[in-house]
């Protein structure tokens, strides 16, 4: 290589370092962001000892057999959230004087990392079944698997290429006299200098096919304090969906690996992916909704505490679960046999940036 040559690699050099030839763009940035819904990993203490039960199926099919059919899905993402609704304590005691309590083993944990799920919620109204002593079980549980643990008090920080997304959990029951803790979590942690805020939920009356008026209040509540995505759980069924301030809200995942119920009360679920993109400074440019249609079960009538994706007419139905409880000008860009996606939402102009 002679002198002028070098001279030229080392100018084509500096004007790719400053930005200057048009190859050297930095590429925007995405998250992407799996939510499960409602996830018992355990059962009543009643079913405790019966065949059917999820202690039992654990016992017999080993802890990787309940996500083994969704985790090469989940693996792909970034970060799978979902909402943990029970306790991991080795025993009985402190349980609540409750109709449904819900008990797994300590060791149960390793079921969500084994499927690849990296975070939970624990905001919700099983959390408390055996008292304080149940909830701090629970988190050490979690912890020792390696599995990340939010509430409204305590929110998760994820991190990935200089981008930060905030995790907060809310049981929103009594949300008239909430109103201002949930406007102040979020507010808070999106003082924390995150790039997106996140919030699980926990609100709406079980098994309702449509969502409630107070669960809109809430979610709207949610984005106006400054949160990017709400996805509901708590009714045990698929709710709609909804655009608000181009951002996301699903009302109601459904259930997931759900072992509080041996019998399946509701079978259609998804598994909801959102999309989150930022410019190359981490400012928000927006984000998309794609949910892959799933079953809770692989048989429709007794759990086997097995989700399935599902496509054809099993697939259509889980659509329909969703259409019934949406706005009819949701704009759908695409849907195949594995899943449907939504338009994509920019941020709006005005909008602040951290």
């Amino acid at each position: 290589m002679n002198r002028i040559q070098r001279t030229m690699l080392t100018l084509l050099t500096l004007l790719i370092l400053l930005g200057m030839f048009p190859g050297a763009a930095v590429a925007d940035r995405q998250i992407v962001l799996s939510f499960l819904g409602d996830c018992t990993i355990g059962n009543e203490e009643r079913l405790m000892n019966q065949d059917h039960s999820f202690a039992k199926v654990a016992a017999r099919e080993g802890y990787a057999y309940f996500f083994a059919n969704v985790k090469p899905l989940l693996t792909e993402d970034d970060l799978t959230i979902a909402n943990f609704e029970g306790v991991l304590k080795s025993d009985h005691k402190r349980r609540s004087n409750k109709t449904y309590t819900f008990r797994g083993l300590p060791t149960y944990a390793q079921i969500l990392r084994l499927g690849s799920v990296e975070a939970v919620s624990l905001a919700n109204n099983h959390s408390m079944d055996y008292g304080a002593l149940g909830y701090e079980t629970t988190q050490y549980a979690l912890g020792a698997a390696g599995v990340q643990y939010f509430d409204a008090a305590t929110p998760y920080l994820f991190e990935k290429d200089g981008i930060r997304i905030g995790v907060l959990g809310i049981y929103a029951a009594g949300f008239y006299a909430k109103r201002k803790m949930m406007t102040e979590a979020v507010q808070s942690l999106r003082a924390q200098g995150v790039n997106a805020v996140v919030v699980m939920v926990h609100a709406g009356q079980e098994y309702a096919t449509y969502h409630s008026r107070n669960q809109t209040l809430i979610a709207h509540l949610l984005i106006d304090a400054g949160a990017d995505v709400v996805i509901g759980s708590h009714p045990h069924v698929l709710q709609g969906t909804e655009v608000y301030q181009q951002r996301t809200i699903l009302y109601s995942a459904g259930n997931f690996v759900f072992g509080g119920n041996a019998k399946v009360r509701s079978l259609e679920t998804v598994i909801a992916r959102v999309t989150l993109t930022f410019g190359d400074t981490g400012i928000y440019l927006g984000q998309q909704l794609r949910l892959y249609p799933a079953h809770t079960s692989g048989d429709p009538v007794n759990n086997d505490y097995q989700p399935v994706l599902v496509s054809g007419d099993a697939a259509d139905a889980v659509y329909q679960r969703i259409d019934q409880d949406s706005p009819t000008d949701l704009v759908i860009t695409e849907q195949n046999d594995l899943y449907r996606e939504y338009r994509y939402l920019p941020a709006q102009v005005n909008e602040e940036q951290p």
